[in-house]
């Protein structure tokens, strides 16, 4: 996967620069690497990013002119106390996705189904899943269920084959 992969998969950004001692003449005292992450995080829309520095380390390239505030850090301990600290204030949580998330359920039926091999009673659930990226479409996504709740239990689900997307209608996977 490459780094842009990544990034868009991502639900939140941390960037962490350390002080560097430069080799040569044509050595950067800082990542250039790391700032050009820095700059493709902040394009593809992250807003709510935590920046660290350590001290010493100069105030260079999109740090400067986009995050000019990044919070400081003396060494190892104080860099982790430092993202405990700033994790917890921005409120930053794993439950949250900027990515498809898991919405709403309503039950609804039951219903009688019919197919070539006769009616049957159903349950149906609409789920609702929502895209929080602006950016890209969630063109040609699939959704296996992978287990149910009952009663307290978690049961694999049964049935492994691609759920039914409303107005969607094809299953291909497998576009020409």
């Amino acid at each position: 996967m490459t780094i842009t992969e990544e990034l868009r998969s991502s639900d939140y950004y941390l960037f962490v620069d350390f002080l560097r001692a430069p080799q040569g003449t044509q050595d950067l005292p800082c990542s250039l690497f790391t700032h050009q992450e820095l700059a493709l995080a902040h394009h593809l829309g992250f807003r709510d990013m935590i920046a660290l520095k350590q001290k010493g380390a100069p105030l260079e390239g999109f740090l400067r002119y986009v995050l000019s505030n990044p919070e400081c850090f003396n060494g190892d301990d104080d860099l982790m106390e430092k993202i405990k600290d700033l994790v917890r204030a921005r409120g930053w949580s794993p439950d949250y996705s900027r990515n498809l998330v898991f919405a709403d359920l309503q039950p609804d039926g039951p219903l009688v189904y019919r197919d070539h091999t006769g009616p049957n009673s159903m349950k149906v659930w609409n789920a609702k899943i929502e895209n929080r990226r602006p950016d890209v479409a969630a063109v040609r996504t699939v959704c296996i269920l992978d287990e149910i709740e009952s009663g307290g239990k978690r049961l694999p689900s049964p049935d492994r084959a691609y759920l039914k997307w409303c107005g969607q209608a094809t299953y291909d996977l497998n576009p020409a």
